[in-house]
């Protein structure tokens, strides 16, 4: 019996999201809010199960064979998120007993080809790319078709010339094409990236007060800090919160002069929080106090059924 096909991807791990839980609630719960369409203003926010959450249906679909295939969200994003699912809940656990969480060789290599998965994978990713960039999966199975079809006669079956010319209109086709050239994309790794990256280290910034840090559908951010947010910017930092209280951090650590470890300031985390708002389509957090103040709106009250 062939394996039934996965068609709701989450985009955000839920062994991430499980870090950023509203313990307080009964079952796996956060609080979390998304943008209304073309707007920067948030809906209004509300406590939902993380199954519901941070997903698209068919987002990392791609096409075997010619037949709708699951292939990379279960054994690409699979593998990563069943890495991530061990590693958080150990480095976050070293953290809460004052400990370091240390990687070194292959450990090391793992980390940051995981985090450069991160960076890519979601729809945030996409759409805070360059206008020209940022196209729609029809956009992309459109030219991929018009460049098939320019080929010179001979080059190109008869049958199959005519089965292009009449995928060109046909919006679910255009779909399915692009989906399949968008998801093997960013799912292929990137040496000239990778490379690059293999130069960071990777260092905690955690919080010892009352503040928390949001978790979002862009899930790292991109800092210059004052430089552009490209990985050449010798300055370049690459934050993932990982809990409401720690965030990894790669950094190009010259000669040991950034810690292992440092306490980060309230304000340095609503500086990270506002921009996670700012540039992402959702946030969610543990807490219901913060979720509101970052939107401006109150939310929902729970509908949780007794028992």
């Amino acid at each position: 019996m062939s394996q039934k096909r996965s068609k709701i991807h989450h985009y955000v791990p839920q062994v991430l999201q499980r870090q950023f839980l509203d313990k307080q609630q009964p079952g796996e719960r956060i609080w979390y809010a998304e943008k209304k369409a073309g707007s920067q203003k948030f809906k209004q926010p509300e406590l939902k199960k993380i199954e519901k959450t941070f997903q698209l249906k068919d987002y990392y679909t791609v096409l075997d064979d010619g037949q709708l295939s699951d292939k990379i969200e279960r054994d690409y994003y699979g593998v990563i998120d069943n890495y991530l699912g061990k590693v958080l809940p150990w480095a976050n656990d070293c953290l809460a007993r004052g400990r370091v969480p240390s990687f070194e060789g292959k450990a090391l290599e793992n980390l940051q080809s995981v985090l450069v998965a991160m960076l890519k994978r979601t729809p945030d990713f996409i759409a805070n790319q360059p206008t020209e960039l940022a196209k729609t999966d029809e956009e992309i199975g459109l030219e991929f078709i018009e460049e098939v079809l320019s080929q010179e006669e001979g080059e190109l079956s008869d049958s199959r010339r005519e089965e292009l010319t009449k995928h060109k209109m046909n919006k679910h086709k255009l779909k399915h094409y692009g989906r399949d050239i968008r998801a093997n994309a960013i799912a292929h790794p990137s040496r000239m990236i990778e490379e690059t990256f293999s130069q960071f280290q990777p260092h905690w910034a955690i919080s010892e007060t009352k503040s928390s840090f949001l978790l979002s559908s862009q899930i790292t951010y991109c800092i210059g800090n004052g430089g552009h947010n490209g990985m050449a910017n010798p300055l370049f930092e690459l934050w993932m919160p990982v809990s409401p209280k720690n965030a990894l951090v790669m950094t190009r650590n010259t000669r040991g002069a950034i810690p292992s470890k440092s306490t980060i300031t309230p304000a340095h985390i609503c500086s990270i929080n506002e921009y996670a708002a700012r540039t992402s389509q959702k946030i969610s957090s543990h807490s219901r106090n913060l979720i509101e103040s970052i939107t401006g709106k109150t939310a929902k009250d729970p509908d949780i059924p007794n028992g």
